[in-house]
């Protein structure tokens, strides 16, 4: 899709990364939902997640991956 829109007029600036997953994103969403008729997304539901992820960091063993994946991404 990029390459098209490049080609189709030079100096036409591609959607970036961000402008173009919010829309996949919710589409991807609604078929979620489509599929698993129970699904209830809330506006909480992300802050939830959040927090039981943050949780999940404070494991021994997960928080100290975390930092030799750190320490790795740094390097690279």
């Amino acid at each position: 899709m990029v390459n098209a829109i490049q080609q189709a007029r030079l100096g036409v600036k591609p959607p970036t990364t961000y402008e173009l997953s919010g829309p996949i994103l919710d589409e991807e969403a609604g078929k979620l939902m489509n599929k698993i008729k129970h699904l209830v997304w809330t506006p909480r539901a992300t802050h939830n997640i959040d927090l039981m992820l943050e949780e999940i960091g404070e494991i021994k063993i997960v928080k100290e991956t975390l930092q030799e994946v750190r320490l790795v991404s740094r390097f690279i």
